[in-house]
């Protein structure tokens, strides 16, 4: 993200009840995320999540089926 930094300097601390007009200071991002690291996380959290919850495994199959469907009909399912 490029800017100043000033249009949303109020909008973290009105959302937890300060002022919108109060300055916030805010230490620097990191330049290089370990995206491997995240990736690996995220894949772990959604095997756990399908684990403990059946609805979302059903779920995840019956998306897989209809884009198996599309393909078969050659159909573009951006959205699956």
């Amino acid at each position: 993200m490029r800017g100043t930094g000033d249009d949303d300097a109020g909008q973290p601390g009105d959302g937890n009840g300060l002022p919108a007009t109060q300055p916030l200071e805010v230490g620097a991002l990191p330049t290089d995320l370990p995206i491997d690291v995240l990736t690996e996380t995220i894949d772990g959290l959604v095997q756990t999540a399908e684990r403990r919850r059946p609805d979302l495994q059903a779920a995840r199959a019956l998306a897989e089926k209809a884009s198996r469907t599309c393909r078969r009909f050659d159909l573009t399912c951006s959205r699956l």
